[in-house]
């Protein structure tokens, strides 16, 4: 089993993930295998939805307020 952690803000991709100080930026690419943990820094804003994998737990890591998913598209740079 093993720990993944999330930062969308500070976390960087070519990082492992498996500590918060070496945090990946997203999660999408990873390949977690059943009984993993993917954790979320907390106070963290998402844009789009959670893609969950089966037998595999979520959560949230550091202090601050829950993370957010927020299943929307940011639109504030558009023109309509």
């Amino acid at each position: 089993m093993q720990t993944f952690y999330i930062d969308f803000t500070n976390g960087n991709n070519t990082f492992d993930g498996l500590l918060p100080e070496r945090a990946r930026k997203s999660y999408i690419d990873l390949a977690p295998s059943p009984g993993d943990r993917i954790l979320f820094r907390r106070g963290s804003f998402v844009r789009g939805t959670l893609k969950a994998v089966p037998h595999v737990s979520y959560g949230a890591y550091g202090e601050g307020e829950l993370p957010t998913f927020c299943g929307s598209v940011d639109v504030s740079g558009d023109r309509f």
